[in-house]
């Protein structure tokens, strides 16, 4: 008989019924999620609580990894923010790490559609950024447990 975790690939998406929502002693809760061949995997709750997961729904999830001891790690797809693709997010600050006058290291700290806060990966500006910027571009590299992992793609400052 085959083992029928072979058929679940890492860096695919697959399609996972959500059956239920199961509670863990220690203020932990779980998605219990059935894959296309009926095995059933956890997905940590916490984490996902603006996706609007919901019991009988099917979600997308990208298969991250596959553990030494066979535990499959999913993650969702996000409802608004897909890898690989820009945005534009509002600005609420600028992180300067010049060591010296000939150079603009930046990082920015912007909020997402849900009023979270993330940190830019660091840049480096052609110029001196403007006191009064507003809003940036970014490119979504990764979203992993629900962090935005975002690169500056604004073409004003790179």
């Amino acid at each position: 008989m085959q083992d029928k975790t072979l058929l679940l690939e890492t860096g695919c998406w697959y399609q996972l019924k959500v059956l239920k929502l199961l509670q863990i002693p220690g203020d932990r809760t779980y998605f219990i999620c059935e894959d296309i061949n009926g095995l059933k995997h956890l997905i940590p709750a916490s984490y996902y609580d603006r996706y609007g997961i919901t019991t009988g729904t099917v979600i997308n999830c990208h298969l991250d990894r596959i553990n030494c001891q066979g535990r499959f790690f999913f993650e969702p797809a996000h409802p608004v923010y897909e890898i690989g693709k820009s945005y534009r997010f509002d600005v609420i600050g600028i992180n300067n790490y010049s060591c010296d006058a000939s150079s603009n290291h930046y990082s920015a700290i912007v909020t997402d559609v849900f009023g979270q806060i993330w940190e830019t990966t660091g840049f480096v500006a052609r110029t001196e950024l403007p006191e009064n910027i507003r809003f940036l571009h970014c490119r979504v590299s990764k979203i992993r447990k629900a962090r935005l992992i975002l690169d500056i793609s604004d073409k004003r400052l790179i």
